[in-house]
């Protein structure tokens, strides 16, 4: 099914759909008319997933054709992955750093103290250290 003949079936399901719902704001819907309703939201909630799925398919056959090319559509891109991607702030032991300098001293800080050596939590055995230094 091409993409105008799939807006078509789907502007008609929806279609269908806005009379079953107005007839029942005005009376109670029969027993068929519900089973019609269910069965045209399942067709449409089908519909719009193929139509999800052709634009997925679009958009890797474009990337395949203009992906590595210094194009506006390869930019737009990059750009939004580079967007997603970023850290924008870190919180640290319940204080918020924003900058790129204190982000990275506040991890640096927080991994030096878990990895910290701390003797006092050092095993002993019978009253002798077991530090080998």
């Amino acid at each position: 099914m091409f993409l105008g003949q799939m807006d078509t079936r789907l502007f008609g399901l929806l279609e269908k759909v806005k009379v079953l719902d107005a007839k029942e704001q005005q009376l109670t819907l029969t027993h068929n008319d519900r089973i019609e309703r269910f069965k045209l939201k399942k067709e449409l909630a089908m519909m719009r997933n193929w139509k999800d799925i052709f634009w997925r398919q679009r958009a890797k056959q474009q990337w395949m054709q203009q992906g590595d090319r210094n194009t506006k559509f390869f930019h737009r891109v990059a750009n939004n992955k580079r967007k997603f991607n970023a850290i924008r702030n870190i919180k640290v032991n319940g204080q918020v750093f924003g900058d790129v300098v204190s982000m990275k001293n506040a991890i640096v800080h927080f991994y030096e103290n878990l990895l910290h050596d701390n003797h006092a939590q050092r095993p002993f055995l019978d009253g002798i250290s077991c530090d080998t230094h």
